[in-house]
């Protein structure tokens, strides 16, 4: 499993960068967790990410560091790089769709950082800023209701698995990402000190709680 990572000419000068804007010891500003059902994955890669890493590099003003499993290295072993991956990430960005809440691996990455919000009582009325920003890109309707104090981002008007590159639902998509990003920005920015027990912080109940409960209709807040 690799992360999302621009390649660059000057890497000691970036690494030097990246310590200066990001001082909470994270090794990832955003772990994208999403459905690797059918054609998603392809979508994820080919469509979505471009767009996703252009915005949030241009409003962090450095490369930004996501985390997302486009490949699998191998001989790593898989479920540790995923479990250090989410301890080291500042921010989860999690694509909702149907298959989002069936899947198990999708289900534990989003309550372990549910778990994190807890700690730190986010979400709270005294905190309502969040560690989890996520969007739509497919049905909105039939999510848990655990998830219905979450505001999210609602893509999927202009997501296709078969959208052509450069196409108008392109642009769109793009504009809608860019507005988007501004929000998980303000919370890379505001986050607390990466803290290295997370690695062994227990999402069981939380995770177990949330796949008992069955999905049912539900209107979700929007950012926009």
């Amino acid at each position: 499993m690799l992360s999302y990572l621009t390649q660059r000419s000057y890497p000691i000068l970036d690494g030097l960068a990246f310590k200066m804007n990001h001082p909470f010891n994270y090794e990832y500003d955003v772990f994208l967790s999403y459905s690797r059902a059918k054609d998603w994955p392809k979508w994820v890669s080919y469509i979505f990410m471009p767009i996703f890493d252009h915005w949030l590099t241009s409003e962090l003003g450095r490369d930004a560091r996501i985390f997302v499993d486009t490949n699998i290295e191998n001989g790593a072993s898989w479920p540790e790089t995923l479990d250090r991956a989410l301890s080291k990430s500042a921010i989860l960005v999690p694509l909702w769709t149907k298959n989002y809440f069936s899947s198990d691996w999708c289900t534990l990455e989003f309550t372990r950082f549910r778990a994190r919000e807890n700690i730190y009582s986010y979400g709270t009325f005294e905190n309502p800023a969040r560690l989890i920003h996520p969007a739509v890109i497919h049905d909105g309707k039939d999510f848990p209701r655990e998830v219905g104090d979450i505001s999210y981002t609602d893509l999927s008007e202009f997501v296709n698995v078969r959208m052509a590159s450069n196409s108008l639902a392109e642009e769109s998509l793009s504009l809608l990402v860019k507005k988007w990003v501004l929000c998980i920005v303000k919370s890379v920015r505001t986050v607390p000190e990466c803290d290295p027990s997370w690695k062994e912080l227990s999402a069981r109940e939380l995770y177990q709680q949330h796949k008992k409960n069955e999905p049912r209709q539900l209107g979700v807040p929007r950012f926009y």
